[in-house]
């Protein structure tokens, strides 16, 4: 039998100019928190963000699937 998964919550104040980004393991695997930050800068749009992730993981050669949802607060 399988246990219930175990959900952890928290709350935080978002401001204007926060990015939140949930990754999966496929992208922690081939970019470093450092280079995701660095890139992360670069962008005010989301979708050219998680553009750009895609780009620099498919520059890397893939090796496993990935996924990336961004969130930047205006």
């Amino acid at each position: 039998m399988h246990k219930a998964p175990k959900i952890d919550g928290f709350a935080f104040e978002l401001e204007p100019g926060d990015k939140i980004f949930l990754t999966s393991d496929g992208i922690h695997q081939m970019i470093m928190l450092r280079e995701l930050h660095k890139i992360a800068i670069g962008f005010d749009d989301p979708e050219a963000f998680v553009k750009a992730i895609d780009q620099t993981i498919e520059r890397k050669t893939a090796e496993d699937n990935y996924s990336i949802v961004a969130v930047f607060v205006s």
